[in-house]
């Protein structure tokens, strides 16, 4: 019978190095460094960039962030409403900037006059003087009729997301009698110039003025609307015909998405704390 070998087994008897597990360690904690050395250099970076007015001016207001690139604001049937239910125009500010606007006429007031409304859509465009537009004459001529002035947020246009639903919706409450303008703020949509604290109240005085003087509207029958950017306008709006030396004050003003606190400016002696 062949006979087993008896040679020995190969034991490894080389020591454990207890540096082994550090080692592969070591490239994951320096890989680790460095991302977060990348990190607070960009979040400085950023910080240097926005002490930048230019650049703090298009974080703030978002004026070139759009989702109408493509679309006509002069057209705004694109968003749902009907054949010369609004009225496209223009105002100039005493600065010479040219906003772009909107006047929503209400449903029930449109249907009234719907024939009419198409038949001068056909003679009517954006270059036509806005007081010889039928839409504003129906609301000019109406000695009942009410007016919300729309202060819309940050970013985008008239046509920028919820904000024509929005527009429609105002009149639910008097569908015969409460229309609707919204501006684009300078620098927005296809309004001129740039955005700025100062430049965004001019442009609503400037709307609010066109409400009062052009289409004969009192104050105790108008109403301020803002969203987001837009509460800020709309207080400032208010305050600033209130501290007037013969004050004026609106019928009403209603903010949505408003700032978590703040604080009104002196009215009358009366600090008022909006939270």
């Amino acid at each position: 019978m062949p006979r087993r070998s008896k040679g020995k087994s190969q034991i490894n008897t080389e020591p454990s190095t207890p540096n082994s597990d550090s080692g592969t360690l070591m490239p994951k904690v320096l890989y680790t460094l460095r991302l977060l050395g990348i990190g607070i250099v960009g979040y400085f970076l950023v910080l240097g960039l926005l002490t930048i007015p230019f650049l703090q001016n298009h974080v703030i207001y978002l004026h070139r962030v759009s989702t109408t690139w493509f679309q006509d604001l002069n057209i705004p049937e694109q968003w749902g409403f009907l054949r010369n239910q609004v009225t496209p125009f223009t105002l100039s500010t005493p600065d010479g900037v040219t906003l772009h606007a909107w006047h929503i006429l209400p449903l029930g007031l449109y249907h009234r006059h719907q024939e009419e409304l198409i038949e001068k859509m056909e003679l009517e465009d954006i270059h036509t003087d806005i007081i010889e537009r039928l839409g504003f004459k129906l609301l000019r001529d109406d000695p009942d009729s009410l007016l919300v002035l729309f202060f819309h947020g940050a970013g985008g246009t008239l046509g920028a997301g919820w904000r024509p639903a929005g527009f429609r919706a105002m009149h639910a409450g008097a569908p015969d009698k409460i229309h609707t303008v919204a501006i684009d703020y300078r620098g927005f949509g296809s309004s001129t110039g740039a955005p700025s604290e100062e430049g965004l109240l001019t442009d609503a005085i400037t709307l609010a003025k066109w409400a009062m003087q052009e289409a004969g509207i009192p104050p105790s029958r108008i109403v301020l609307f803002g969203q987001s950017l837009g509460t800020a306008v709309s207080i400032s709006l208010a305050h600033h015909f209130a501290t007037q030396q013969d004050p004026i004050l609106f019928a009403g003003m209603v903010l949505v998405a408003p700032f978590a606190d703040v604080v009104l400016p002196d009215w009358g002696g009366l600090a008022v704390l909006w939270s």
